[in-house]
């Protein structure tokens, strides 16, 4: 198992970063991509991601996620 080496103290998201990678990821670009351009570890884009979709509610009756505030459901 490869470990990553931290590189400087951790950042937290703000809420522009966290804007981006919402658009970004509803327009279907990779974790690579998101993450170069936000300047973030893909490892990062991947977790934060991975919150977003645990955030996300689910109508359970439909068995899908629900769309908040008009943007696109992370995938």
């Amino acid at each position: 198992m490869r470990s990553a080496a931290k590189l400087g103290p951790a950042r937290s998201w703000d809420e522009e970063s966290l804007a981006q990678l919402i658009a970004m990821n509803a327009a279907g670009q990779g974790d690579r991509e998101i993450a170069q351009a936000l300047g973030r570890t893909v490892a990062s884009v991947q977790h934060k991601r991975h919150l977003l979709r645990l955030a996300t509610p689910v109508d359970h009756r439909r068995g899908r996620r629900m769309r908040l505030e008009g943007t696109a459901v992370p995938a």
